[in-house]
């Protein structure tokens, strides 16, 4: 069936019965789709991928102990998500070596890592952090930018009030927002 004969389709479809037909029948295209792709449960590699996700997310509800080797290690995972996990979760546990291995990822090219880095810092409240989170607010990435205002306010030092000061004039809205707000908070 062409595109075409789709649309009139589901035109006439819609007009005589509504959207709940076609919300289901949605579903279940992608269902079939998804189940035949290369995204399918069966796949052994991508099964790996979200024992190791599922692994970095216990250790950060845990309230055991960490094992500090065992994030760091992540931080090498072939997948970026583990690594900004796993790097988020060093810092979220304040494990040791933190400050290290989270001071490195924060300079990673690799986004997921960078923004993992950037809370972990943030939640380790290392103030040796200040520095590397001011230099990231002139980083390419706005997403990055904005994560590393939000954990300057969190911080609260004041060394970060000129780069959250230039930061007010950024071109993304929410980089800005973050920085007024840091600044408010810098101030109390």
């Amino acid at each position: 069936m062409t595109t075409l004969g789709w649309s009139a389709f589901f035109l006439r479809v819609r007009a005589r019965y509504g959207t709940l037909p076609l919300a289901m029948l949605c579903l279940a295209c992608a269902g079939l789709v998804s189940a035949a792709g290369p995204d399918s449960a069966a796949d052994p590699v991508k099964a790996g991928r979200r024992e190791r996700r599922a692994r970095i997310n216990d250790i950060g509800r845990s309230t055991r102990p960490v094992s500090a080797s065992e994030l760091i290690g992540s931080l090498g995972d072939e997948d970026p998500y583990v690594r900004g996990a796993a790097a988020q979760t060093l810092g979220l546990r304040k494990a040791q070596g933190a400050w290290a291995s989270l001071s490195e990822a924060a300079g990673s090219e690799d986004q997921h890592t960078r923004w993992g880095a950037v809370d972990g810092l943030a939640e380790l409240g290392d103030r040796r952090a200040v520095p590397i989170l001011i230099g990231l607010l002139s980083h390419a990435d706005k997403a990055t930018r904005w994560k590393a205002a939000v954990a300057l306010g969190r911080l609260g030092d004041a060394r970060a009030v000129p780069g959250l000061t230039a930061a007010k004039n950024d071109a993304y809205a929410p980089v800005r927002r973050a920085a007024a707000e840091a600044l408010r908070r810098i101030k109390r």
